[in-house]
């Protein structure tokens, strides 16, 4: 992804789709000391020397600034060996958006390759528990992107969390807590963050 700016960009959307990819276990990615040519625009595009690497698909991109804060993603996808265009879309947003329309595009590139919808530009949920020298450990329930970057804790506890859950629309978390040594269904809103009660046990 060719970037002619002054200052380094904050995030390396080549970098995250290509870990997104090879974390799926679906794709190898070929090193960059290999490459033979780095086409930036379509016409850059020579065939012949993706395909004496042995490479089925290329990605190829550019980011730009288009105003102040504004930037420009653009990127296609190709068949080598068909020497044909699969996708290729174009994205305006600011800069702290750029890790999303990275996953966005890993999810178009992995789906278009595959037939499987990807599910790289999602959240993960998890429970992590933390030892402290002569207290209790302290849980954690947290929210990250789907390769683990931007954590954030939703609820910490000296008592047990468990069996974080999504709802469909992604906007609410239901969670077992071990608050007052019983256990408690609770739904937290992501929005907003209140935390609904919506069963408890004894």
């Amino acid at each position: 992804f060719g970037w002619d700016g002054a200052t380094p960009l904050p995030q390396n959307i080549s970098d995250i789709i290509e870990a997104d990819l090879a974390r799926s276990g679906r794709f190898s990615v070929l090193p960059r000391k290999d490459f033979i040519s780095l086409p930036r625009e379509d016409k850059d595009v020579v065939y012949k020397d993706w395909r004496i690497l042995k490479a089925e698909a290329l990605v190829i991109g550019s980011v730009r600034q288009v105003a102040p804060g504004r930037l420009q993603v653009q990127f296609r996808l190709y068949d080598v060996f068909k020497g044909s265009q699969i996708a290729g879309f174009r994205y305006t947003v600011g800069p702290e958006m750029l890790r999303s329309v990275a996953h966005q595009i890993s999810d178009i590139i992995y789906e278009k390759i595959t037939g499987e919808p990807g599910a790289f530009n999602t959240r993960i949920a998890y429970v992590t528990r933390e030892e402290v020298r002569g207290a209790k450990p302290v849980y954690k329930l947290q929210v990250a992107d789907s390769d683990g970057v931007n954590p954030q804790t939703v609820v910490h506890s000296s008592e047990s969390l468990m069996s974080p859950a999504w709802s469909p629309d992604s906007k609410r978390l239901a969670y077992v807590s071990f608050e007052d040594k019983r256990s408690k269904i609770y739904v937290q809103n992501m929005t907003d963050g209140r935390r609904d009660l919506v069963a408890e046990f004894t």
